[in-house]
């Protein structure tokens, strides 16, 4: 078995659901990157050595006519 986590990316995790599902992912041993426009407010989840803020927007870029803001 690899000892490698597993990352996981969730969007609107300052409350509620999604503060909920990055528990709920830590709990299961995966790192998580967690966002939302207000990230480092949030009362709900805390930064750690498994859990990564970011406020603001996430970007998506491929060079392709698709890119922008999501």
């Amino acid at each position: 078995m690899s000892d490698q986590r597993k990352t996981a990316i969730v969007t609107g995790a300052s409350q509620g659901i999604g503060a909920a599902i990055v528990k709920a992912f830590v709990e299961r041993n995966f790192n998580v990157v967690a966002n939302s426009r207000k990230m480092t407010q949030s009362t709900e989840v805390a930064a750690s050595d498994r859990v990564a803020l970011v406020d603001g927007h996430i970007l998506y870029v491929d060079g392709g006519a698709h890119s922008g803001r999501w």
